[in-house]
């Protein structure tokens, strides 16, 4: 394959991906509609979750966000009592509230299940797969 061709299909890769992005985002935000957080919040207090307490720095590196958006995020979610803040030193370390535990342990399962519908075209070797090569990009 020459360069060119090589060029034209990584721009198609990537416009693909940012389609499924879009779309798993649009029917993320459709189904947590009834939910007091976004999507990304929702990101954010599972990465919580699952990792436990982390510093602010640290989890705006898990989610691929700045400083500056992370700390408006966790502003939000400080304000509705689901994530606490607490002074470690020179940095903060965020953990969920015992609301912002309930919520998750409410939201998760149906959220899974909506995310998991979006990849039906895909049997799980595919999936497996497709989660291999993107982690070689997105480690």
């Amino acid at each position: 394959m020459n360069d060119e061709r090589r060029s034209d299909l990584a721009v198609e890769v990537w416009s693909r991906l940012l389609r499924i992005v879009q779309q798993t985002t649009r029917t993320a935000e459709h189904h947590m509609a009834d939910l007091p957080i976004t999507p990304a919040q929702y990101l954010a207090i599972a990465v919580i979750d699952d990792h436990g307490p982390q510093r602010q720095v640290d989890l705006a590196g898990q989610l691929h966000t700045t400083q500056a958006s992370i700390s408006q995020m966790l502003g939000r979610l400080e304000s509705n009592g689901l994530v606490a803040r607490r002074s470690d030193g020179r940095a903060n370390v965020i953990d969920l509230t015992d609301e912002g535990r309930r919520l998750l342990a409410a939201a998760r399962p149906q959220h899974r299940e909506h995310i998991a519908d979006q990849f039906d075209d895909l049997d799980t070797a595919q999936l497996v797969e497709l989660n291999e090569l993107l982690a070689r990009l997105a480690p």
